[in-house]
């Protein structure tokens, strides 16, 4: 699906060994709900967007619970499509050295098919205006079912995204689906797919939270490499498919992702909120 992107080419972050940050979240708030970027207020630049994109029912919206360690703040839904607005969430995060402040942006799923096509095609144009102008924006995380291949939509809105300017973060989802014994193979069969390395695939799980740890490490990379003024965290490496508190293994670096059209949730948090 195009989404109307600008021509900038995206970066990426990546790294040759798999990590993580310890993560604590003292205070997650759901801020506001937009329906288009227009009705955004700007960008606070002490709390960075980060913005979550990813196929109708892939998870998003437990694995935004799983990163802030909260139950229902974001709410899942057993119909798929049901996030169909910009959807703003603070979080402050407290690191070994220093704390830190994030907004975090649950962006409407791509590939619900039974939205009526004028609807997708709107979603889709209010996702291109987010995702191209959007200033302040720090990292764009792209998830993906880890249980399957990415599906034609999927490489088709992952080419389209590349022209933008966030670093990218692939995730995939729902690794506690898959086997122990298969976790590598899916991790190889998302990157293959995308043209990237095995290891820029975050495993994650929102089940075990297990690839928590690792997210954020590459999301706190990929916010500070844009940020000259950015302390380093100091936290240190976990080490390669170590365990945090949280049960994560895991992995810091950014390849990653885009997404675009369809689904989200209703305007004021009642509605919003099955």
């Amino acid at each position: 699906m195009d989404v109307g992107l600008n021509d900038e080419v995206s970066s990426t972050v990546s790294g040759p060994k798999q990590s993580g940050i310890e993560v604590s979240v003292p205070e997650a708030v759901f801020l506001r709900s937009d329906s288009e970027l227009v009705a955004m207020p700007p960008v606070d630049p002490a709390a960075p967007e980060v913005a979550f994109l990813g196929k109708s029912n892939v998870g998003k919206s437990s694995l935004l619970n799983a990163l802030m360690l909260r139950k229902g703040l974001v709410k899942t839904s057993k119909t798929p499509g049901h996030t169909r607005l910009l959807n703003q969430f603070g979080v402050t995060l407290q690191l070994r050295r220093r704390s830190r402040h994030l907004t975090l942006v649950d962006l409407p799923g791509y590939g619900f098919a039974k939205m009526p096509k004028s609807q997708q095609v709107n979603l889709s144009k209010m996702l291109g205006a987010y995702l191209s102008n959007r200033e302040g924006l720090r990292a764009l995380v792209h998830l993906f079912d880890m249980r399957h291949e990415p599906t034609a939509q999927d490489i088709e809105t992952w080419g389209h995204l590349s022209v933008l300017t966030p670093v990218r973060i692939v995730v995939g989802t729902k690794s506690d689906r898959v086997s122990k014994s298969k976790l590598r193979h899916h991790q190889k069969m998302i990157a293959k797919a995308l043209g990237i390395h095995a290891d820029d695939v975050v495993v994650f799980s929102a089940e075990s939270r297990e690839g928590r740890n690792v997210l954020w490490g590459r999301i706190l990379q990929a916010v500070d490499a844009q940020d000259p003024n950015a302390a380093g965290d100091g936290d240190g490496d976990d080490g390669d498919g170590a365990e945090g508190s949280d049960g994560s293994n895991g992995a810091p670096n950014t390849s990653v992702a885009a997404a675009a059209d369809a689904s989200s949730n209703a305007a004021d948090e009642g509605d919003r909120r099955p």
